[in-house]
């Protein structure tokens, strides 16, 4: 009868270490914290042809084989366009500027933006040039003609912008709605010729 009471208390202290040791495990999972999403290192601009593309990003260090999420956010003036949203891959980092300083910018670095090669499943039909974002924590999608998607994973959805200038075309990421909410990311690209100005000031909270 004891070696029994002996055997069932045995049975009954291994059964709680293993449930404290799952409960330690799951808490050490949970306190795992995730990665803060950065701005100014994880949305870029890219110019797209065919089923390649140019990156621009002021992320120095992006893998080969990274994710990135192509927003095709029509300006306000090309109301009549829908907006895409594709997946590409990243292919490798380039030695030069593989956009003919359009894309240039020294917005985030003195030495100017770091340049990738990009591969998109299929050949593209959008704008040429379009916000790119390296793994973002919620996905994006389209609602009317507009992109949004919580990009930092704190509850409220980013919106994208593009308004033109004289000469190029300003590219925004607003958390909220755009002149409303909080500005987070701008760049510029240069056009190279004259556009249409329909920027106001409030849109300039980056480089002019």
């Amino acid at each position: 009868m004891t070696m029994v009471n002996d055997f069932g208390n045995r049975t009954s202290i291994v059964s709680a270490f293993a449930l404290l040791l799952v409960c330690s495990c799951s808490r050490k999972a949970e306190s795992i914290p995730q990665s803060p999403f950065r701005y100014d290192q994880q949305v870029g601009i890219a110019n797209l042809h065919g089923s390649d593309g140019c990156l621009a990003s002021a992320n120095p260090a992006i893998d080969s084989g990274a994710r990135i999420t192509l927003v095709d956010q029509p300006a306000e003036n090309l109301a009549f366009q829908t907006p895409i949203i594709a997946e590409a891959t990243m292919v490798e980092r380039l030695k030069e500027d593989c956009d003919d300083q359009h894309m240039y910018t020294q917005e985030f670095s003195l030495s100017g933006p770091t340049y990738y090669r990009i591969r998109l499943k299929s050949d593209w039909s959008g704008n040429s040039y379009v916000f790119a974002i390296l793994d973002p924590l919620r996905p994006v999608t389209a609602n009317g003609k507009n992109v949004e998607g919580d990009l930092d994973g704190d509850g409220t959805k980013e919106t994208f912008r593009i308004c033109t200038s004289s000469e190029g075309a300003h590219f925004q990421v607003w958390t909220g709605q755009p002149l409303e909410g909080r500005p987070r990311w701008h760049w510029y690209v240069y056009a190279g010729y004259d556009t249409e100005n329909v920027c106001t000031e409030k849109e300039y909270f980056g480089r002019k």
